[in-house]
Order: C-alpha cells, then structure tokens, then sequence
C-alpha cells in the first residue's frame, strides 16, 4: 500500500528537486509538499467462511523491488467478537510471520469460520515499494449433516477354499491432534455380506487410540460366509475435524470341504430305515419325539455349533425345520427327537410332523461353506399297532402252566407296524426266568398269509423252541431256558412303543421253605453281606407270615433325603408277582436297574429303599405300611 501518493493531477505544479540525500521529493507551489514511501502495515477486511475449516495453505502476488520486503500473519476465530483478540500468527510456534509468497497454514487456525490477514510492506527508499496484488487463502471443510461411505472390494481366499472362521479385524485411524475435537467424529466399520450386500456386523473406532482391534471368532452372522466388504462411515459433528480411516486389515482361517452325510436314525444314533409313529390320538397331546437325524459334515464343525435342515413327507406334505446340534463326536444329532404322529390334519411349521401311514420322510443338507456340497436321506413311516403275545406249546396250544423238559414256542399278532415289507421280515423276543436269571432270545419268522406267499398279515412265530431244564445256574443264550419247579417264566416283546409280556407257572415238585419268621413280613435286599463273586445281582426276596401282603411300590432315597427313583410294584418284576399269601415269598433279581429317575447311573454311596405295602393280617384288617431298607451302593 502506498502510504503517499500522487492524487490525480498536481495543479500549479511549479517544480520538482530531489535532495541531496536522495530520500525525499520535493514539490513547490506556495508551499512544499514531501511525497515518496514507507513501511506499512495492512490489515484485510474480516472473511466469513460461513462454518469452521481447516486452513490449507496461502499464496500472494507481490512485486518486490530491491530494497524491499513483505511478510504476513493470519488471526482466527470462530466468533466475530472473539476475532480482535486473537493472536497474529505465523506458519508455526517457532515462526511468527509468512516470509515466502506460498506456505501451509498454521494448524491452529483449524476449527474458525472468521479470520483475517495482515501483511506488512517495507521499502528502503521512499521512491519505491512492494505492491500486494492478490492474497489466497486455501481452506476445506466438512458436511456435519452427510454421512461418508468408503466400500472395499469383495474380500475372500484367493486359493478358493472354505472360510472356516473369520478371525480378526484391525482398524488404525489417525486421531486429531486436539483431544478436545475427538469427541465430535464418529467412524463406523461395517462389514457386509459381499454376495447380498447384508449387514452382518459394526463396530464403532475409538476415539483415544489409534489402534483398533475387534475380535470375529463369535460372530454368528459371520459364520459360513465367504466373502466380505468392508465399510467405513464417517460423521463428523463438526464442519472442521473429521474421521480419518489410515488402513484396515481382516484375517481369517481355511479348511478343504469335505463330503458330508445325513442320516435318519434310531433313538440310539444307529442308522435306520424305517421310523414307527402312533396316530395322533394314541400319541397324546405331548407326543415323544421318534424321529432323530445325524449329520457328519467335518469341515462344518468348524464354522458353527448348529445346523438347520428341511424335513418334508412325501404324502402329507408336511414341512418342519429341525435343528441338528454339535455332540462331542463331531456328528450334528437331533436329539431329543422330533415328534411324528399319523394325521390327516397338517399344519407346517409347528414342530410336529404329521404323517401318513407308509408315508416317506426326507431330509436335505446343503453346506453352508460349499454349495455344491449336498446330501439327504429318506426314511419309511408305518403307524405303531399294537400286538399281542402267546407262549405256545409243540401243538400251538396256548400255556400258562409248563412242566420241566417242556419246549415253548412265541406267537407275536397284530404286529403291522413290524410287516414292512412284502416278504417276510423277523423280529426278536425273549424268555427269561428272573429267579435263575436265565434270558434266551428269540427270532420270530413272519407268518405267510393264506396265499402262502405274501408276509402282510403282521403275524410271528418262533419256528425253533426253547426247552426247559431244571437248573438253579443261568447260562443265557444257550437255546435253554434254566429254570426250577415252582418259577415263573416269561415271555416279553419290546420296542419302542409296544412292552408286552406274559407268563407261565412251572408246576411246583416240593414244598417251598420259608425263612425264619422276622415280624408278620419281611423284606431283604440282597446280596447282604456283601461278596464280590455274587454281586452282578441286586436281589429282593419279600416274605408275609402272619397275613397277606400286596406290594404296592417303592422309593428310593440318597443318604441326603433327596428322592431319586420311584418303582411301581410291577416295575419290581417279583418272581410270585405283587401279592403275597401268608407264608409265601416273591423273589426278584435285579429289581433296580440302579438308575434315577432322569435315566443317569446313580452314584456310589447309602440309600434307603422305602416299601410301601397292604397288609391284611389274620383278623382280615387290612393297614398300609411302610418298611426301609438301607443298603450300600458301590459303582
């Protein structure tokens, strides 16, 4: 800026000298005027940005001559009455003035919409000076109300195998330099589905460290996935500061695909081809699951502990989704079963497979990891009917009474659910005898109908008999049933919806011998005392000798009083059955299966056995009484 300067035309200009010291003009007229240059100092106007930035950089255009100099300084603030006192400032703390005609702009000007520039011009010689011509200043800032989105491209294993487990995910971001900005920004890391663009998780970067560091081995929704983006989100609640993303990085872990199996199977775990269901009716309102699935899929048991499949019939169109679980072998099971009933009603989704009789059931199982890894199974469904057991002698004549050297026979009806197929199929049933504890299995061939060659009818009988022998020492499995005069032996079928047993009466030879009396009853647990070479039995003799005593059950406590096992007196299995006729005993050998109510093996240690009975003494008064046992149990 010119401090004096020539204003238009000098009028009744009469002449010009310069001094000899060459530093002043003069002018005379009637009176002399001095005019040249001098250092000045310039201050520009105020400029309102409209909202905080960040300050770049400034440029000016100046002409300089020799002898002459020109540097700047810039105040800011983010209100207009805070703008007077704020310092003047040059590019740095150690620098208090702009010298270079461009430069970067002090950072502490960041964060104010108002400032303003000074510059100051100096000239040695007042016939010349520096001229300003043009000042730029350079400055950016940030939309508070828009948030910023940066996507990466698809991220997955360039070999092209199975992700089993997306590890970690590390986020470094580059902090503003002023705490006391940090809390006005915000950067969200997402990442996506890169196949469907769905979200799968966030986390939010903080605003203390730099460092970021999210764990993934838990996230669900990250399971099974293959490939990835990431994503930033950048808000700022301030139009100077923002977010600052400097790199991100995710790793994660492979594993080649393996063939995977499905399979129904049995409540044991053991592959099978036909399920048994009971109409609905018979079932009841809470029906027991009778259909179990297992799934082998090892590269699975990497990436989650739960599958879902589709379980469809082919008959009555029912649709359930079962949830097979990780087990400890790495099979994925449905266990406990999903309930099926035979029904015309259907109603998908409910968790109830409702199924007609010689209906098909089928499984599929796509890999999560690999689609191109497939696999399913079907299975047969037949409706439970119930059957109905006979002990036969040679003659097919029905027994109830047998005699020693006899040789019996099983006759098994009404088994549809067991006529699976055309031809003839079998099943196995056993005789016993619980006082010798003697078991001898039984094949049962399909009886042919009146053809005489269709197996349709449901009908069984053991084409190959079981004598009897009259032997105090079991040998099972022998094709002999052991037993001794005056014994009960049974026959019994079982599955998993049908028991049925019946019994005969070996005709007695000699006279039973009672104990000695101990009361008008008595009950033993045996073996008592103990010896390891007989203890594979777990014996109940019950005895009545002044009345008769009807059985009715028995609970089983632990030593802290806790109730672990209620057995019905049936359950009991006694040889002479649950009623006692005064001087008589029943007899039962292995009357607990020493297990809890919840079918766990109890523990070792003392329990007591409380048996709760009628006993109806000589008189004909009949008292309900109760009677402990305690005993010893050593797994």
């Amino acid at each position: 800026r010119i401090a004096w300067q020539f204003l238009g035309e000098l009028p009744g200009l009469k002449s010009c000298f310069r001094l000899s010291d060459g530093k002043t003009l003069v002018v005379s007229e009637n009176l002399p005027k001095r005019l040249g240059y001098s250092a000045e100092s310039f201050i520009s106007e105020v400029h309102d940005l409209g909202q905080p930035v960040n300050y770049d950089s400034l440029r000016w255009d100046i002409e300089q001559p020799a002898g002459t100099a020109a540097r700047f300084q810039i105040r800011a603030a983010n209100f207009l009455g805070d703008l007077e006192s704020s310092p003047w400032l040059g590019p740095d703390s150690l620098t208090p003035y702009y010298s270079s005609q461009t430069g970067k702009i002090n950072p502490e000007h960041d964060g104010n919409r108002f400032y303003q520039y000074r510059v100051e011009l100096e000239t040695q010689d007042p016939l010349i000076s520096p001229v300003l011509n043009n000042v730029n200043v350079f400055y950016h800032y940030f939309d508070p109300d828009t948030a910023g989105k940066l996507t990466s491209p698809a991220i997955r294993d360039s070999a092209g195998i199975i992700i089993t487990r997306w590890r970690e995910l590390e986020v470094n971001t580059i902090l503003p330099d002023n705490p006391a900005l940090r809390n006005l920004i915000n950067l969200e890391i997402r990442i996506l589905n890169a196949d469907n663009g769905e979200l799968l998780q966030s986390f939010t970067a903080s605003n203390n460290v730099s460092t970021n560091l999210f764990i993934l081995d838990d996230v669900d929704r990250l399971k099974t996935v293959q490939a990835v983006q990431l994503q930033a989100v950048f808000l700022t609640n301030n139009s100077s500061i923002s977010p600052k993303l400097d790199f991100w990085r995710i790793s994660w872990q492979t594993t080649s695909s393996s063939v995977s199996n499905i399979t129904f199977t049995d409540d044991l775990g053991d592959p099978t081809r036909v399920i048994r269901a009971k109409s609905a009716a018979d079932a009841g309102a809470n029906p027991p699951g009778n259909v179990f699935i297992s799934l082998v899929d090892q590269n699975l048991t990497e990436v989650q502990n739960a599958i879902e499949v589709n379980v469809a019939s082919k008959i009555s169109g029912d649709q359930e989704k079962a949830l097979l679980e990780l087990r400890a072998n790495g099979e994925y099971t449905l266990f406990p079963g999903m309930p099926g009933v035979i029904q015309t009603l259907v109603v998908p989704d409910n968790g109830l497979l409702e199924l007609a009789d010689r209906d098909t059931l089928v499984v599929r199982y796509v890999d999560p990891t690999d689609p191109t890894d497939k696999s399913q199974d079907s299975v047969l469904v037949v409706q439970f009917t119930p059957g109905a057991l006979a002990i036969e002698d040679r003659a097919g004549n029905t027994v109830d009474i047998a005699s020693i050297g006899d040789t019996l026979y099983m006759r098994l009806t009404g088994k549809l659910d067991r006529s699976i197929t055309a031809g003839q199929d079998t099943v196995f049933a056993d005789f016993f005898d619980n006082i010798t504890n003697d078991l001898e299995e039984v094949m049962l061939l399909e009886v042919p109908d009146t053809s005489g060659s269709n197996y349709t009818n449901g009908e069984f009988f053991s084409a190959i008999g079981i004598p009897l022998r009259r032997q105090a020492t079991s040998v099972p499995n022998d094709g002999i049933l052991q037993t001794l005069p005056g014994n009960d032996i049974g026959a019994r079928y079982v599955d998993e919806y049908d028991r049925i047993e019946v019994s005969a009466k070996v005709r007695q030879d000699s006279t039973t011998v009672l104990p000695p009396a101990n009361g008008p009853y008595d009950f033993l647990v045996a073996p008592n005392p103990f010896r390891a070479a007989d203890a594979n039995q777990f014996r109940l003799r019950i005895c009545a000798f002044s009345g008769d005593l009807v059985v009715q059950k028995v609970d089983i406590y632990n030593l802290a009083g806790e109730r672990i096992r209620t057995l019905t007196a049936n359950d009991l299995a006694l040889n002479a059955g649950i009623v006692i006729p005064s001087g008589t005993c029943s007899v039962s050998n292995n009357w607990w299966n020493l297990q809890t109510e919840a079918g766990t093996p109890a523990a070792s240690g003392t329990y007591w056995a409380r048996f709760t009975a009628d006993f109806t003494d000589q008189t004909g008064s009949t008292t309900a009484i109760t009677f402990m046992r305690k005993f010893i149990l050593i797994q």
